[in-house]
């Protein structure tokens, strides 16, 4: 198996791991209590979408070979935080869509998502653990030494992970991960057994199958139709010399795939014009444009503190 297969298994494990172990040391600061926005009614706090000064500093280093000026630096963090405050309003919404809707998955379910992405778990389990192991290895280490030495970033990426993963996700990585505590906490999850992995893949392939089976809801109405595929043929592989019907299998699952996702965009947009979203703290009040473009007015979002 190629190693930079694992890096999507890793990642979504991470991503849970991160959530469940996060626990507050006593009561947070009154400003991270602070209610930025409120989603049907749930709250999303400052705290929840807060970046750090030394995080945002070290990223912007990494993506500019300098040290960010004042000015630099608070835009940097802006963004961030704005970035966060989105996937939070997204996620309120897709969590009350998904207890709605009743959709839950399964520990077998969970487990063959998990053998999707680790095939070799049913010949060589040992192996997987083996491999495992050495990423979390790598990544942590050169997340540790990217911290100290930003403007080594894409050197360290040569000498260490280059194997692992592409470039862009390494980049991912820094953004997500790199902090002390996040840094530890992988050190902490590095799995000890075959058995790690397993419970790992329950949690993490368990929140994809959520997310697929919310996907296919939302898109069980997209068909395509002979003369939409027949279109799609002659604006895109008529200069191919390949007939319509020996492509068609292809051009129905990307022409099917293109409106799944167009689909599911709109469909989004939908939802928040539809939700009662209200926008707590002034510097955030342009999220509103960022979720939906147009007719702002009509949807029943609110700005009103």
């Amino acid at each position: 198996m190629n190693n930079k297969t694992l890096a999507l298994g890793l990642f979504v494990f991470l991503s849970f791991q991160f959530s469940a172990s996060a626990q507050p040391n006593g009561e947070p600061p009154d400003d991270l209590q602070r209610v930025v926005a409120l989603v049907d009614g749930q709250k999303i706090t400052y705290g929840d979408i807060r970046v750090r000064d030394k995080n945002a500093s070290q990223i912007f280093k990494i993506n500019h070979r300098r040290d960010p000026t004042p000015e630099e630096l608070a835009a940097s963090i802006s963004e961030m935080e704005r970035s966060r405050l989105i996937g939070e309003i997204h996620d309120c919404l897709r969590n009350k869509v998904i207890n709605e809707l009743g959709i839950t998955s399964t520990k077998e379910e969970a487990r063959s998502f998990m053998r999707e992405i680790y095939p070799g778990m049913k010949g060589d389990p040992n192996g997987v653990l083996d491999r495992e192991r050495d990423y979390f290895q790598q990544l942590a280490s050169a997340l540790r030494e990217v911290l100290k030495n930003p403007e080594m970033e894409r050197g360290i990426y040569e000498s260490r992970l280059k194997n692992f993963m592409e470039h862009d996700t390494w980049k991912e990585a820094i953004k997500y991960y790199g902090s002390i505590e996040k840094i530890e906490l992988i050190e902490k999850n590095i799995p000890k057994s075959v058995e790690d992995i397993y419970k790992s893949g329950e949690l993490s392939g368990g929140a994809w199958v959520i997310e697929n089976k919310l996907t296919d809801w939302i898109t069980k109405d997209v068909k395509v139709s002979e003369a939409e595929l027949k279109g799609y043929y002659a604006s895109r592989y008529t200069n191919g010399g390949v007939g319509f019907e020996e492509l068609k299998p292809k051009i129905k699952k990307e022409l099917i795939s293109e409106k799944r996702a167009a689909y599911i965009k709109a469909w989004w947009q939908e939802q928040y014009k539809r939700a009662k979203i209200e926008i707590k703290d002034e510097q955030f009040k342009d999220i509103l444009k960022m979720l939906i473009p147009q007719e702002i007015e009509q949807s029943g979002i609110s700005t009103n503190k």
